[in-house]
């Protein structure tokens, strides 16, 4: 993690697109910390790519599950996969004058290769439709309209304020609390 992302031991902020670097800079940086001090996190970004914000969702719920506080501070932007992380981490969750853009996942295809059986762009549209179809599971499971859902496989963006990503993640708080009982 760069310095300038470095405001103190126990305030960190992530800033940017969700990549290798800069998830690995995080992990690399926070695995440093003391697990008894509680970290607040600063949450800016557009998002980024399916595995990698996965990665970063999976280490903050392993934080919290040893009994490290995370308050996760949203702010700003906090788009893509950036709101996949915010309904899918077990910490507190604070919004400040935030707002989402939700759409299904993309990238660069050649369609005449992915239609070839077993080459790499095929096994690519596979993995990104799988991937949507999950990303649409969790819309649904977090109070995403079905008129808003039916949007985004059209290949719109929603755009979601303050008050609307705070009954998002309260819904898919419930639906967790739910399901673990």
């Amino acid at each position: 993690m760069s310095d300038n992302n470095i405001i103190a031991e126990d305030v960190v902020k992530f800033t940017g697109h969700i990549d290798d670097k800069s998830v690995g800079g995080f992990i690399g940086y926070i695995s440093q910390l003391d697990m008894n001090k509680p970290l607040r996190l600063y949450f800016t970004t557009p998002g980024g790519e399916i595995h990698n914000g996965e990665i970063l969702i999976d280490y903050i719920n392993h934080l919290v599950s040893l009994g490290k506080k995370i308050v996760l501070v949203a702010a700003w932007e906090v788009s893509s996969m950036g709101l996949i992380t915010l309904l899918q981490v077990k910490c507190e969750i604070e919004l400040l004058n935030t707002f989402s853009i939700l759409h299904i996942g993309t990238r660069q295809v050649d369609y005449r290769e992915s239609l070839k059986e077993g080459s790499l762009e095929s096994y690519n549209t596979r993995i990104l439709k799988v991937a949507n179809e999950r990303m649409l599971k969790l819309y649904n499971e977090s109070g995403i309209t079905q008129e808003e859902i039916d949007s985004i496989k059209r290949g719109n963006d929603v755009l979601l304020d303050t008050d609307r990503l705070k009954e998002l993640i309260k819904k898919k708080r419930e639906a967790d609390n739910a399901s673990h009982k």
